[in-house]
């Protein structure tokens, strides 16, 4: 058997690094435990891209709303809707799916007869 150099070493160097430059970047344990992580030099600005947001928001709706058709004629002119997959619904005797049954009507029924004596459950 050939002995293997230790590669441990370096690895534990490259790891010791990457902690190292991820420690630098992690705020303090006081500022995370206030919830001040904002106070910090990459402090953004949010209220001005949510103000924008809602502004865009309210002009979209409006103009929406503004050329809006009546549902009526948008449904005559789109047509009857049907799904990709309603093909999966046209099966044999899907007429009797559609129909109620009355209850205790036997027409075009026969009573059951037993052929032979048989067991008792």
């Amino acid at each position: 058997m050939t002995e293997r150099p230790n590669d441990d070493q370096d690895l534990r160097e490259a790891f010791a690094a990457a902690r190292r430059a991820d420690a630098e970047r992690v705020p303090p344990y006081r500022r995370v435990r206030r919830g001040n992580l904002a106070a910090g030099p990459h402090r953004v600005r949010l209220w001005p891209a949510v103000a924008m947001g809602a502004v865009l928001a309210v002009a979209g709706f409006l103009v929406l709303r503004r050329h809006a058709e009546d549902p009526a004629v948008m449904l005559q002119r789109i047509g009857p809707l049907r799904s990709a997959t309603d093909f999966l619904l046209d099966v044999n005797g899907a007429e009797f799916l559609k129909t109620v049954p009355t209850i205790g009507d036997a027409e075009g029924w026969f009573p059951v007869t037993r052929t032979s004596e048989g067991q008792r459950l």
